[in-house]
């Protein structure tokens, strides 16, 4: 016993049909492949229809879900890439900043030497100004 499932995919005018030649224990008989084959040549002669075949459209959409499945792991691996090259730049910045931390204390540091260099010289002026007055 063998049951023909056509299912209508446009409302009003037939378009598009879906043939599924079914046996009630899930497998196909010969005669119905030999009708399926007739009604498909039949109706698509004058082009104006269109038969959805199943297991094309399965290979098709596994096909499209493998390739989204790739294009998925592909920009997780770029995002993971970029997150890294992000923290390494963060981690650059920080030392960069230090650096200048540190040059900045260095030069105050100088600065407070070059001060204190200058007074010891005025105090080695007042000296020698005091010598020089009392004749040492």
């Amino acid at each position: 016993q063998t049951k023909w499932l056509i299912a209508q995919t446009t409302v009003g005018k037939v378009e598009q049909f879906d043939l599924i030649d079914a046996k009630f224990d899930g497998g196909v008989s010969e005669f119905g492949k030999f009708v399926s084959e007739e009604l498909l040549n039949r109706l698509t002669r004058g082009g104006s229809i269109q038969i959805a075949e199943r297991r094309l459209l399965k290979k098709v959409m596994d096909e499209a879900g493998t390739i989204a499945r790739d294009a998925s792991k592909t920009t997780s691996e770029a995002l993971k890439k970029s997150v890294e090259s992000n923290e390494k730049s963060q981690k650059g910045l920080q030392a960069i900043e230090n650096i200048k931390t540190n040059i900045t204390k260095v030069s105050d540091a100088v600065s407070s030497m070059v001060y204190s260099i200058d007074q010891v010289g005025q105090m080695a002026n007042s000296v020698s100004e005091i010598a020089g007055q009392t004749n040492m």
